[in-house]
Formats: structure tokens, sequence, C-alpha cells
């Protein structure tokens, strides 16, 4: 029989006798083994201190009475940076990859999308950073990501709690003695830094005095109501990138929960069976009606023109195509139960494919008569993106797929459009296709504002009526850059445009 031998002092039990201990033995005086010597409560390190207070050094000089724009996504990237501190280096190229395409569209132009989608990148950069060991896949993050959001405010409270607590008093407990020689510690440092700031401080008075540049320099950086102001915006700053730096442990997940099976009420192999012969005869007959007018020029009711036809029937159209994509979702788990389903639900998405091509030719015909807006341009973008989302489920359909596989992809075909898109400039599209048109929408043209500014001008060369708009409005105005901390492509691509626009007309006047 082996003699079993503990080798050692059980931690709880050196911490319940701590008073049978030495000075020099109590449990307060040597911090746990299993967390670092210098770590705070709340993932604050000396090392994560001081990248906060650089960062905010870096607000400050980047947004203090400054416009934004590159400066956004230079202090996102720095955000990140300081967050992956400690983490291993092929996350934090990860990491920073992320960020760095989240802020790509900020670069390019500064309006909401692009700004969603630098606080989407430098979000995710953190949950890759704090959820590295829990797992990997599409769900997986989608989950931890939501998980992020909905603790976003414990995250707040905690990352305080850890800023704070330095500066907390001690309770009565083991630790008091501990705490008496702390604050004798600080007590010696106070005495030994008063002689040497207080003179620093009558000197930098007299120095002032003497320097007028100095001097004026002083007054501006230590007016009162400036000082209030700056120390509110560093506050709101701190505030704004704490969760991102603290590091709050999180319990790992048990399990991921698995996705459920859309079932609505009254949904079963024979409602659905008739519900999609039913379906399809109906869209059949509307898209035969859309083929005899669009295609074969058959004459439409009394007392509607063609434009108003248009009109009305695109939105009920994209309309009835969504409901469709939610419908296959609802019946997909069915297509087992009886052999016609799968044709029957591969015609029901063949016939709404082609009833969202019909929508988009009938908006497309009243973009002709009416003009392009920035709503009827949004509706061509997502008519196009119901369409593909109808193509996926078709071939979901026909690979036998399930549900989950068609919801990420349709999320990531829809979140690489809004992406795209903050790349574009939809002014300058539709103020090139209206400027082009006989009758020109003066009003609407001049909302555009500055992005439209080189397609006016051009237009202004050309057509007499299009000069009154480089006058008269700000979308013939050429857009500003201040300095690099507001420089965007967009804007200095448009200013490139005018420059050569300017040469040009130069060259043809010489």
């Amino acid at each position: 029989m082996q003699s079993f031998e503990m080798r050692g002092r059980p931690r709880s039990l050196s911490r319940d006798g701590w008073w049978l201990a030495s000075e020099a033995h109590q449990p307060d005086a040597v911090p746990p083994s299993d967390s670092p010597g210098r770590q705070c409560e709340g993932g604050w390190d000396p090392a994560r201190i001081m990248g906060l207070i650089l960062l905010l050094l870096l607000g400050d000089f980047l947004f203090w009475q400054q416009h934004v724009g590159l400066s956004l996504a230079l202090f996102s990237l720095a955000v990140t940076l300081v967050a992956s501190h400690g983490s291993p280096l092929r996350l934090r190229l990860v990491a920073l990859s992320i960020s760095l395409a989240g802020a790509l569209p900020v670069v390019d132009y500064v309006l909401p999308l692009s700004v969603a989608f630098l606080l989407a990148g430098l979000i995710s950069s953190v949950v890759v950073l704090a959820r590295a060991d829990h797992g990997r896949g599409a769900c997986t993050f989608i989950l931890h990501l939501a998980d992020f959001l909905i603790a976003l405010p414990d995250r707040w409270l905690f990352a305080l709690r850890g800023l704070l607590r330095p500066f907390a008093a001690r309770g009565p407990g083991p630790g008091r003695a501990v705490a008496h020689r702390d604050r004798g510690t600080r007590g010696r440092g106070l005495r030994d830094w008063a002689f040497p700031l207080g003179g620093s401080l009558i000197f930098l008075a007299l120095i002032l005095e003497a320097n007028p540049l100095l001097l004026q320099l002083g007054r501006e950086t230590l007016d009162p109501w400036t000082l209030i102001l700056r120390v509110c915006f560093w506050a709101g700053l701190a505030l704004m990138i704490l969760p991102f730096l603290s590091r709050r442990p999180a319990a790992k997940m048990a399990h991921l929960p698995a996705w459920r099976v859309l079932q609505l009420p009254g949904l079963n192999p024979r409602s659905v069976l008739r519900a999609l012969i039913l379906f399809n005869l109906l869209i059949g007959l509307q898209i035969l009606s859309d083929a005899s007018i669009l295609i074969g020029g058959a004459s439409l009711p009394a007392g509607m023109n063609f434009s108003e036809y248009a009109h009305r029937g695109a939105w009920p159209l994209l309309a009835t195509a969504m409901l469709a994509g939610g419908f296959t979702l609802a019946a997909r788990p069915f297509l087992q139960e009886h052999r016609a389903l799968r044709p029957l639900l591969l015609l029901w998405l063949v016939q709404n494919i082609l009833l969202s091509g019909a929508a988009a030719l009938r908006l497309d015909h009243y973009i002709d008569a009416y003009g392009l807006t920035f709503l009827r341009l949004y509706a061509l973008i997502w008519m196009g993106l119901v369409g593909f989302s109808l193509m996926l489920m078709a071939w979901q359909v026909l690979a036998m797929r399930s549900n989950s596989w068609v919801v990420i992809r349709l999320f990531c075909a829809a979140l690489s459009v809004l992406y795209a898109s903050s790349f574009i400039n939809f002014a300058a599209l539709i103020a090139a296709q209206n400027l082009s048109r006989d009758r020109i929408d003066i009003p609407y043209i001049c909302d555009l504002g500055p992005q439209a500014a080189a397609e006016v001008r051009l237009a202004a060369h050309r057509r007499p009526e299009a000069a009154l708009l480089t006058s008269y409005c700000a979308a013939g105005r050429a857009p500003k850059i201040r300095g690099w901390r507001d420089w965007g492509f967009r804007n200095a691509d448009v200013l490139h445009k005018l420059a050569l626009q300017q040469a040009q007309a130069e060259g043809e006047a010489g």
C-alpha cells in the first residue's frame, strides 16, 4: 500500500491561518500566484493604463477642434493595437486586419454607413482577441459578437471598477498593516516631490512672463472654460474606448444553440404542397401579364400611363419576392415528405426570380421617365440582392443544404453589398444620369452636395441651363479638405477631377 504525501501548504489554509504566520508571509503581502502581481482588477496592467493615456493624447491631437476623416481610421487602428497588447502576434495581425477593413470606408468618405463599418470592424477585432480559444466558425463568431454587444454596459462598469480600484481606500481587515505601510510610502513620495514640483511651477511662471510666445500659448491652453471643455472631452473619449481595452473575463459557452427548424402555425407537408400549387398559379399569372405589357406591347388599362404602371408595381412585386424567400425557408424542412414538393419549390423560386426581374424592369422604366434618385437607386440595388438571394435558395434546394447554410451566406452577401456601396459616390452617379436628360430637376441636383461638383461643372460647359448650378447651389461647389486629419479619398478624387477640368478648359481657351 502506497503512502500519500502532501507537499506544501494549501492556499486556503494559508489564508485562513494568516494570524499564525509572520508578517512577511501574510497572504495580503504577496499577490496570488494565478494572476500577475502587477495586474489590477479589470485587466488594467500598467502597460494597458499607459496605452489608455496615449490614446487620450492621440484623440486630443486628432479630434479636438478638428474635422474628422482619416483621423477616425487612425484612431481605430490605435485602439485595436492597444487592445491587442499581450496577445500572440498572429492574433494581433488578424485583429488589425479586421479593424483596417472596417476603417477603409471612412478613409473614402465619412457618412453614417462608413462609421458603422468602422465600429463593426473595431468590435469584431476585440471579439477576435477576447474569444481566440472559444471555437471557430461563422455561427460561433456571430454568437460571441452578440454576447459582446449585450454585455457592453457591464463592460463599461467592469472597466471603471478596474481603473478606480487602486484609488479606493482599504477597509479594516487582515491587510490594514500593509495599507498603513502603503500610505506611509505615498506620504514619503509626496514629500519628495513637493519641493521639486513647487519650484518648477515658480520657474515656469517666471519663464512665461519673460517669453511672450509661451505666455500666449499658456493663455490659450490654460483658459478655464477651454480647459473644462477639454477635460470633458477627455472623459467622454475615455468612456468610449474603455470597453475595448478592458479584458473582462467571460465564461466559456458550454455549447452553442442549435439552429431550430422554422415552423409556422399551420405548416405541414400537406399544407405546404397545396400552398405551392396555388402560389405558383398566382405568380405564373402575374408573370404572363407583365410579359405581355413589358415585352409584348399589350395595352394598359384605361386611364393609366406607363410611368404610373411602372411605379405602382415595383414595390408590391419586391415585397412578394421577399415573402417568397421567407416561405422557402419555412417550407425547406418538409421537402422529404412528398416527392412533388421539391420541384414545386424550385418552380416557385424560379418564378419569383423572374418576378424580381420584372420589378426591376418596371423601376428602370420609371427612372427613364422621371430621373434617378437615391431611393430609386437603392431600390435597384435591393432588387438585385433579392434576386441573388432567391437564386442562392434555389441552389440550396438543389444541393439539399440546411437553412443555416443559406442564412449565413445571405448575411455575408448583404454585408458585402453594403460594404461595396460605402465606396461608391452615388451623388456623382445620380448627377451624371439626371444631367444627361432633356429636363433637369435643378432643386434635386442642388441637394446632392459637393460630391457631384465634377459632374455639375462638366455639364455646365455643355449646357447653358446647367451653368446656373455652379453659382447657386452646393452641388456646384468643390468639397473642402482642411488638413490631413479630415482627408478623404472621395473628396480628393472630386478635387482632382475639378483640377483636370479646369486645366482642360484653360488649354482650350489658350
